[in-house]
């Protein structure tokens, strides 16, 4: 949807560049005297136009291919999972720092019945993969509180209801 719009958006400029040229054109078949001057000032401008065309088009083309990328990372469970992370969090909540650890754009489900889970603050520093990070996290987690054992799983393919890529990372207790 976005490689649409940037390409509406890349159209739209090329009809504006178009009109432009044909209104210095339209105007230059008055005079000849004027047509050098507004061949010249129309030259200008296209060179103008061009160069924040070419401008356009390249951040453009970065944003769609930051977007491929990211989409690729995020169904490229290897890539997801083997990434490193770079967390630092001084006094989080349970929430926050699996956030910080799930890729950007992924959803985090969470399904525990033990409420201290979600009333303690967290410290968590870690440098490590997202797989090291959050099995270290979730067990720290588990160890602090009796009779807890937090678990995940990590769901690439899922959609939502608009069948859009959906992926979420699922914190659960298992007993």
């Amino acid at each position: 949807m976005l490689r649409y719009f940037l390409s509406k958006a890349v159209c739209m400029l090329a009809i504006v560049m178009f009109l432009q040229v044909s209104a210095g054109i339209a105007h230059a078949n008055d005079d000849i005297k004027k047509q050098a001057e507004n061949n010249q000032k129309d030259i200008e401008k296209l060179l103008k136009l061009e160069n924040k065309v070419e401008q356009i088009s390249a951040a453009i083309e970065k944003v769609v291919l930051e977007e491929e990328s990211k989409e690729y990372q995020n169904s490229n469970p290897q890539a997801v999972l083997d990434g490193n992370v770079n967390i630092y969090l001084k006094q989080a909540d349970f929430k926050s720092v699996l956030k910080a650890i799930a890729p950007d754009g992924w959803n985090i489900v969470v399904d525990i019945k033990n409420t201290e889970v979600f009333e303690n603050q967290y410290m968590f520093i870690s440098t490590s993969s997202r797989r090291e990070s959050l099995f270290k996290f979730l067990d720290d987690v588990s160890r602090s509180l009796q009779e807890t054992n937090l678990q995940s799983k990590w769901f690439f393919d899922l959609k939502d209801e608009k069948g859009l890529s959906s992926p979420t990372l699922l914190v659960y207790e298992q007993k």
